[in-house]
Order: C-alpha cells, then structure tokens, then sequence
C-alpha cells in the first residue's frame, strides 16, 4: 500500500524527504533550462529538419512567435510558483489548481513525455558519435564501425553518475558546456552573415508577411518544440534562491529566442531564403557545418561536431534530472512509491527516482538495440516530438490552473497576472496542441494515415488514463488516516515532517 512521505520512517542516517535548498541561482537556473534546449543541437538538427519536413521557409520568424507566446505563459506560470514550491513542477500546479486526480493524470504524462525525451537523446547521442568517430577509426586496425549504442552506453554512465551528483555541480559543468556551444554559434553566425547568398542580407524568412501564410502555424509547431525545457525552472524550485525562478524563465526564453532565430535566419542567408529548403532536404543536419566550413577550415567544424554532441548530451542530462524530480515529488507524496521520495542527505539529489530513471533508460536502449530501431528517426526525432506534444498538452493545463488556483484565493496578484495572461496563453497553446496532432504525420514525415502518427499519441492518452485511474484510486481512500490523497500537489510543504505514526489530519489541495 502506498502511503503519504510523511509517514515514512527515517531508517537511513542520509536520507531525507527535502531536496537541497538555496542551491541555484538565476545563471545556474538558465544553464539548466537552455542546456534541455540544447541550442546548437536544435539548431542545426531541427531547424534544418524543419525545412526539410515541412517545407516553410519562415523557421526564424517561427521562433520570434513562439517566444512571444512562451512569455504570455510564463507571467501566469511565475505568479503561480511565489505561492506554490515543488519539485513537482506542473504537476504540482495541475494538483493545485485543478485538483488532485487531474493532477496525477497530469503526472504520468509528465513522466512519459520527459522520458522520452531523455530517452530518444541517447539515440541522437549515439548516432552523432558514431557518424563523427567511426570515420576516423577506419584506419585503426580493429576497430571497425561499431553500432551507435556503443556510444550510446558511456553517454548513459555518465548521466547515471552526474545524475547523482550535487546539482550546482550540475549546473557548472552545463554552464562550460552551454558557453562553449554559444561561441562557436555565434562564431558559425557571424561567417554566414558575412558570405550571403547572392551579396545581399535578405530578412524575408523574419519579414512579419510571414504571418498570414497558413504555412506558418506548421512552423510554430517545429519552434516549439526546441524551446521545451523552458517550463522547466520550477522542477528546481525548491532547490532554487527566492526570487530566482520568474527571472530565469524569462531570460532563456529571450536568450533561446535570440540564439535559434539569429542562427536560422543566419543559415537562411547564406543559403537564400528560396534554396534553404531545398539545402536542408540535401544536407540535414550537416547544412550549418557546411557553410562554414570553407571559411573555418576542418578543425574548428570538427570542433563544432564535438560541440553538438556535448550539445546533446547536456540536454540528456538536464531532461533526467527533470524526470528525477518529477519522480521524487511522486514518490514524497504518495502516488508512485514512497522508497522515490528519498534523497541524499550528502548531496541532496532524489537519489532512488535518479537511479530508477536511469533504469528506465537502461531497458528501453537494450530494446532499441536489440530491435534495430533507427536512433535518429525512431529515437531521437519520434521520441522528441511526442515529448513537444505531451509538454504543450501540459502547458495549456497549467494555464488553466492558475486560472483555477487565483479563482478560489487571488493571493494579493493582480488580474493580469491571474486571469487576463493565463486565459491567454490556455487559448494560444491550445491551439499549438490542436495544430499539432493535426499535422502530426508532416512533423514525423510519414504520410497521412501512418500508424506511428496515430499510435504515438496514444501513447500520452493511455499515460494520462493510467493517471486517471491511480487518482480515482487514491480518491476513493481518502478517508483512510495515512491518505496519500490529500497531500497529491504540497510538496515542499510535506517535506521533512517529523516521523509519526497517529494519523495525520486531511489537508485540502491547497495546503489550507
């Protein structure tokens, strides 16, 4: 039976229910949310890809939108997160705002989409590593070509150990990697810009005419999924400064924006606006390398090589240790196993959900290789888009919320904070979402009526009906003195309670 944190006795002299306080700041707080974002990997694999696919020529002005509609989001989101503190993250704020069971449906998508995205980056992992080094180990007597999962397994060692690690030590070793990666973009920018096609800088792929194609929603839906991660500050809050979370949203959000429409808008005149889908089509992922590589010669592309792997591998490492959290804020209050609530006294890192995510990872690879899945396509695109549809999903649900949340107490904020942005931003995700189960087959480029575009879906639905059904069972125990219930959304407030076996009194979601 599985009963609320609270109840759970400290056998362990380092364990704790309570993660590390007051460990991040806002800079460190950036490093985790742009390195999920994975700038250089999103913008020289999904831009590209998102030429290639759809065909839109208006990618860069697609960031510009999303970027806007992520800012509408986050005034309702942070308003929410000074009166709500969990690991939990959305969650917590579903629980909070729109009761404990939707809440939990809401959980068991979290964890499936944010999985898979970790998950599918092992595969992009192995096949960038493989492409980079078995050429150069051809030479090498026995060495042959090995199979992409032999990169893909040290990449999983590795994220297994930093995973357990202190999470500012996390966050610097991001922050060198993001640093890196920002330079030679800037770098690759700055090259492109300086040899355009045809010896004139041309913004039509940002010229705001690009809003009345229809064309354009397709390419909002390709943006919005470099930007997920971006949600994710407030999986950090309880470890996180006060005052840190709202700040740091929005500068990645500007930050992210700047990056990916200056880097695709960069492509795009060096190419032409009217040949970079045709380019991207030929050359994937390799289009950015290849226009500047004539200028930096091989050593500095190899290097931005090298960069887009570590690229990826910092966005795997962020993305488990946001499925950690989500698994170690389940486990504190009751609705996944008590034993996940549990973290390391030493480093304060949930140290059993850290290790079970991993384990997660661990038989899903082995599938993959022994099936024969392809990393890239069945890996790392497919996983990476059901993880853009399942965050959008959950997204509009936190706006509604908040709208829910404000509705019974408005906590002294203001009505645009609590109702004017928050109903909008419900209503602009919402249509993203809509947008994106509608073109669906074009974003996995399988045609119309595929069984992948449908059966990848299902995948969130039979997540959120599993939810449903862990929350029902919850709701009919509620009565019972160690009900797991009627802490589903508290969190922090739970966390670190004395140990005590006489029952403890009914709380309602809100912790009133």
């Amino acid at each position: 039976m599985m009963t609320d944190q609270a109840m759970v006795p400290r056998s362990k002299a380092d364990s704790s229910s309570a993660l590390a306080k007051n460990r991040l700041g806002s800079v460190a707080l950036v490093f985790f949310v742009l390195s999920a974002a994975a700038p250089l990997a999103s913008t020289a694999g999904g831009t590209s890809t998102g030429w290639a696919v759809t065909g839109v020529t208006q990618i860069p002005l697609a960031f510009v939108v999303t970027a806007v509609l992520l800012l509408v989001f986050v005034v309702g989101y942070t308003a929410m997160s000074r009166h709500v503190t969990s690991a939990g993250a959305l969650y917590t704020y579903v629980a909070r705002g729109l009761g404990p069971v939707t809440g939990i449906s809401a959980a068991f998508v979290a964890l499936v989409s944010y999985a898979a995205m970790q998950i599918g980056l092992f595969g992009g992992i192995g096949a960038v590593a493989a492409s980079f080094f078995n050429p150069r180990l051809g030479s090498l007597p026995m060495a042959g070509h090995p199979p992409w999962w032999v990169y893909g397994a040290p990449a999983w060692v590795l994220v297994l150990i930093f995973g357990r690690l202190r999470v500012d030590f996390n966050s610097r070793v991001l922050g060198v990697l993001m640093g890196a990666e920002c330079l030679v973009m800037i770098i690759f920018d700055a090259i492109m810009l300086a040899h355009p096609h045809g010896g004139h800088l041309s913004t039509d792929t940002l010229a705001p005419s690009g809003l009345a194609k229809p064309a354009i929603s397709v390419a909002v839906v390709i943006a919005f999924t470099s930007f997920v991660g971006v949600e994710d500050t407030t999986n950090y809050s309880e470890e996180s400064r006060p005052g840190t979370l709202g700040k740091a949203m929005r500068v990645s959000i500007l930050v992210g924006a700047c990056i990916y429409a200056l880097s695709a808008w960069s492509m795009s005149v060096a190419t032409g606006p009217d040949q970079v889908v045709g380019e991207a089509r030929q050359q994937g992922s390799e289009l950015m390398f290849n226009l500047v590589g004539a200028s930096v010669g091989t050593t500095m592309v190899d290097v931005g090589h090298l960069l887009f792997l570590t690229s990826l591998f910092a966005s795997c490492l962020s993305f488990h240790n946001t499925v950690s959290r989500y698994l170690f804020a389940m486990g504190r209050e009751g609705v996944l196993p008590r034993a996940l609530g549990i973290t390391s006294r030493r480093t304060g890192t949930p140290k059993n959900a850290s290790l079970c995510q991993s384990g997660i990872a661990a038989v899903v690879l082995v599938v993959a290789a022994v099936s024969g899945w392809d990393p890239m396509v069945q890996m790392f695109f497919w996983m990476g888009t059901l993880a853009g549809v399942g965050v959008a999903v959950l997204m509009c649900l936190a706006s509604i919320a908040v709208l829910g949340f404000f509705a019974r107490d408005p906590h002294g904020e203001p009505l645009t904070h609590r109702v004017v942005f928050p109903a909008l931003a419900a209503l602009a995700l919402g249509a993203v979402v809509v947008l994106t189960l509608d073109h669906y087959a074009i974003l996995l480029g399988v045609t119309p009526g595929a069984p992948v575009a449908r059966l990848l879906p299902g995948v969130l639905v039979l997540a959120a009906a599993v939810g449903l059904i862990r929350g029902a069972h919850l709701y009919v125990r509620r009565d019972r003195p160690d009900a797991a219930y009627h802490h589903v959304g508290l969190g922090y407030e739970i966390a670190d309670r004395p140990t005590t076996h006489h029952p403890v009194p009914p709380t309602t979601p809100e912790g009133k």
